[in-house]
Parts: C-alpha cells; structure tokens; sequence
C-alpha cells in the first residue's frame, strides 16, 4: 500500500489559481468545507481503529467501513470504493474518480487503462489544497504522480508542463505544489496540520473541524478506504491530544478570533461599534460569537440565504439583511468581517465608495477572511477605509501568539509520538491476515488430526473426546503463542512476515 499526497499552497500561489482550483473542486459536488461530520467520524477516535485494527477476528476489520458508507466489500478485505450512487453536479459531467483517472497532464484515460480502485480525499482549507491518494497497486512516486494529476486536472486551461494559462501569461503550478510519500511523512505532514501548527494562527481549532469535514466528505461519495480513513482518525486524535496537553490553543485560537483581535487594535473599545457579518459560514458565527462577549453595539448578519442569516443572528442576539441591502448595511458599519465560500469578489470598490458619503467621518474597517478574496483590493484605496484580508492578518497579530509558539516543541513531541503509534497500529494491521492465515491453517490441522485420532481410538464417551479435543487445542494456542507474539512485536519489518508465510507453508500475502 502506497499512500501519498501532494498540495497546493493557497500561501503562495496567485489568488487567481487558487480561484480557478477552488471553483472547479466545487463543481465535482464534492465541497470543500462540507456539514460538520457525524459523531461517526469526530467521536470515533483512535481507540475504535485500534480495536478495530487489532481484533483477532478479521471479519470485523472487513466491515469496518460499512457502517459510515455503503461501500461494497470484497471478501479479501478492501473495498470497492466507486459508489454507483455519487451524487456530482457537472464539470463536464466528471467526478472526482474521473480526476483521478487522468493523466498527469490532466488528459481523460477513459477506456485507455483500467479505472482508478485506489483511495482519493481532498482537505482544502484556507491556506491548503491537499490531495490524499492510497493505492495499492502504485509504487510511492506512483501515488504522488496521481495525486499531482487530481490536482493538475482541476487548474482550467491548463498545460503538461503543469501551467495555467491565465490572460496570456503562464503561471507555473509546480513552486506553489508540495509532496510527500510514505506512510510516516505523511503523517507527520497531516498530524502537523491538524494540530494547527502549520496554520496562519498557530494553533487555530478549525482546521481540526476541516479534517474532519474532508473525510465525512469522502466517506459520503465513496473515495475514502480502510487506509485513508484509519489515517484521519488518528490525525483528529493527534489534533485533540496537542489541544488537550499543551497549550497552542489558548489565547486567539482560530482565524475569527484573530479578526476580532485585529477590530480592537485597530478601532480601540468595540463597544458602540457596529459590525457587519457578510456569509453566515462557521468562521462568521465564531465571528459573531466571539464580538458578542464584547458588548458591541449591534451585529447584522448579511447573507444569500435568510434562514443561515436569521439563525446566527438570532444566536447572538442580533439582525440580519438580505444582499440586496449591501449598500446600506455598508454605509450602517463601523466593522465589516466577511467570509463566504464564493469563487469570485462580491464587494466591489464601486460599492464600497458609494455608501463613503452617508458614513459621515467614520472610519470603515474591513476583515477579509476568505480565500479566494470576498473583496476587491481596490476598497483599500479608498478614504476612510481600511482592508485587512488574510495574506496581513498574520502579521498583525503575531505578538499575540509568542505563548503558541512556545507550545510548538511540544506539540511537535506529541506529533512524533502520535505518528510512531500510528506506524505501529497500521504495521499490525498488515501483520494480521498472516497471523489468521497461520491460525486458520493450524485450526485446519488440528481438526483433520483429531478426527483421525479419534477413529483410531475407538468408541471414547463424550468426557473423553472433549479432552482429547481440549488437548489439541492446547497445544496449538501454545505452539502458536510465541509466533504471534514476535509478529506483533517485529510487525514494521516485512521479512519476519515473509518467513513465517514461507516456514509455515501459506499462501503468498497479496493485498
């Protein structure tokens, strides 16, 4: 099993590919940001992969994913991952199987090679896009290729020398994409995320939510597997634990609360002040949440859809407008945060300057917290308004996060430790179809030679046979012990495996 992935740095890469990637992941059905996952996914921790993982009866492992997706079977324990039932709204009538099916270049191979059986989860998220591939019919470098062509394949007008043709100019994917391979890195990659240390607020509590959200979004249409999901579990653990024994998450700890921090440094005393939601996402009610506890005058809720509007609004104890009332709610603000999930700008400068005169003096702050951009750059421009978006949100609230970064060792620590347990619970998951195939073959034996014995022996009353039957069982449980034990124990070294498959006489070990 090779697992893999490769990303695309939303840090570095131009707003306008970032739009164009976004956009098109959007339209395979499969969102970024879907609802908050069930308890099934957040609550079932790394405790119920490790019971899982472990038991001695492997039935329990092949159903481990039929309780959270429909996902057929195979009686070698894996699964079928292509969900007949995938419900994908067009980008030219693809899915994300379809994607994953293409070349690096981005070119359909449909009816040139078998279709993809292999494992795809996106996690994309304010800073990220990620691409998680497990396959067991890839070599690691064949995962990362597959990986970069999903990627590849969602940059419209795009080129094999992995370009995006954009106004006429070509923007190169490749400085802004990153890849690991192998199991441990990753990992290591992924733990560090959701513990937020790779995070724009070191230590921000969302992101743990967003892992969360990416698996239930891949368990839901079907691309998610027995490896890919034991790999986000134990990532949602690693999150909680850093969160739970060091202290990254004090102080702000998410992207919303920073956004306050930053309304406060900038206006002083938020009390009186009006604020504007525009989006009613999970980091505008934070948001909301978080500015009510600072008695601000009012807070109005703007967004496309009434009931999310009113709901949050309701929550806080606020109002809320629909988006034809932009202009006045513009010109009603002291405070503007905005977040939506759009691909495209929704506040333009036009906007912007014409509420300007109803305002009288006073000043207009606005907090950008969406990628891609909710509002256009030329807003900052104007007189009496300041823009704040997410490429200054760090650097306007790093020294309130020294105390994080104190945390980071160990956290880092604690990811080291996460990921070695991790290694060693998916080491004994590939250990145990040779501990049952030796169990099973032993049982086999044992059965025959005691039917034989029995034949031999003549007429024994039921006392006797059950003895001789406790007997034989005795000592294969003995005889076997030590043999299970030292695959266990030297389960990341596959040539213990091999040697008990050969020495034991079963059947070559093929996944």
């Amino acid at each position: 099993m090779s697992i893999a992935l490769v990303g695309l740095s939303f840090r570095t890469a131009p707003v306008a590919l970032r739009e164009q990637v976004t956009a098109a992941y959007a339209a395979l059905g499969v969102q970024p940001h879907p609802p908050t996952p069930s308890p099934s996914v957040m609550e079932r921790g790394r405790s119920d992969v490790e019971r899982t993982f472990l038991s001695a009866d492997l039935s329990v492992e092949r159903t481990f994913l039929s309780a959270d997706r429909g996902a057929t079977t195979r009686g070698d324990g894996g699964a079928m991952h292509r969900a007949p039932t995938m419900n994908s709204r067009s980008l030219d009538d693809t899915s994300l199987w379809d994607v994953a099916e293409r070349r690096e270049d981005g070119t359909a191979v449909v009816g040139e090679a078998p279709a993809y059986t292999g494992e795809v989860l996106v996690l994309s998220t304010c800073n990220r896009f990620e691409v998680y591939v497990a396959d067991n019919a890839a070599t690691p470098e064949g995962a990362v290729a597959r990986a970069r062509a999903v990627i590849t394949a969602l940059a419209p007008r795009r080129g094999a020398d992995m370009s995006v043709h954009q106004a006429g100019a070509a923007v190169e994917l490749a400085p802004h994409v990153y890849s690991y391979a192998g199991a441990a890195d990753v990992a290591e990659h992924l733990f560090t995320v959701a513990a937020g240390l790779d995070s724009l607020v070191v230590g921000e509590a969302q992101i743990l939510g967003q892992v969360g959200d990416a698996l239930q979004a891949a368990l839901a249409h079907g691309t998610a597997g027995r490896q890919l999901t034991a790999l986000m579990r134990y990532a949602i653990a690693a999150g909680r634990r850093v969160r739970n024994e060091t202290s990254i998450g004090q102080g702000s700890g998410s992207v919303s609360h920073a956004a306050v921090a930053l309304a406060k440094q900038t206006l002083g005393d938020l009390r009186g002040r009006r604020v504007l939601l525009v989006g009613a996402g999970k980091m505008a009610e934070i948001a909301a949440h978080t500015l009510a506890g600072d008695e601000v005058g009012a807070v109005r809720v703007l967004n496309r859809d009434p009931a999310r509007a009113a709901a949050v609004a309701a929550a806080i104890g606020g109002d809320w407008c629909g988006w034809d009332e932009l202009p006045a709610a513009l010109a009603w603000a002291d405070v503007v945060i905005t977040s939506t999930g759009a691909p495209h700008t929704l506040i333009h400068a036009q906007t912007v300057a014409a509420s300007l005169p109803l305002r009288g003096e006073r000043p207009l702050l606005i907090i950008d917290l969406a990628v891609p951009r909710d509002v256009d750059r030329a807003v900052g421009d104007l007189a009496g308004v300041q823009l704040a978006d997410m490429d200054t949100l760090q650097a306007a609230i790093a020294d309130g996060l020294h105390s994080r970064q104190d945390a980071r060792p160990a956290a880092q620590a604690i990811i080291a430790d996460e990921v070695a347990q991790y290694q060693a619970r998916m080491a004994a998951l590939g250990v145990a179809p040779t501990i049952a195939d030796l169990r099973d073959r032993a049982e086999r034996i044992r059965e025959a030679e005691v039917q034989k014995a029995l034949r031999k022996l003549g007429t024994l009353d039921p006392a006797a046979q059950r003895a001789v039957e406790a007997l034989s069982v005795a000592l294969v449980n003995k005889l076997l012990h030590a043999p299970t034990v030292e695959l266990k124990r030297h389960a990341t070294d596959t040539r213990f495996t091999q040697a008990a498959r050969t020495l034991f006489g079963l059947q070559p070990d093929v996944e």
